[in-house]
């Protein structure tokens, strides 16, 4: 449960980044309502679809 719930976590701050600069550079301007929804719904997705990577990728572990 640990591993998922930090795999919501990075993919919530991927939106956050994601939406920051969807903003900024198209948009012209940060909006902030829509920073938040994404980023609830980021958390929400990687906690229940996204799938973390697997044990046998992780740095320093051979297969």
């Amino acid at each position: 449960m640990w591993r998922r719930l930090q795999w919501g976590l990075i993919t919530a701050l991927g939106y956050i980044i994601v939406s920051l600069m969807f903003g900024y550079f198209v948009v012209g301007e940060i909006n902030l309502s829509l920073m938040i929804g994404l980023t609830v719904g980021g958390f929400f997705s990687g906690v229940t679809y996204l799938n973390p990577p697997p044990k046998k990728w992780r740095k320093g572990q051979g297969v």
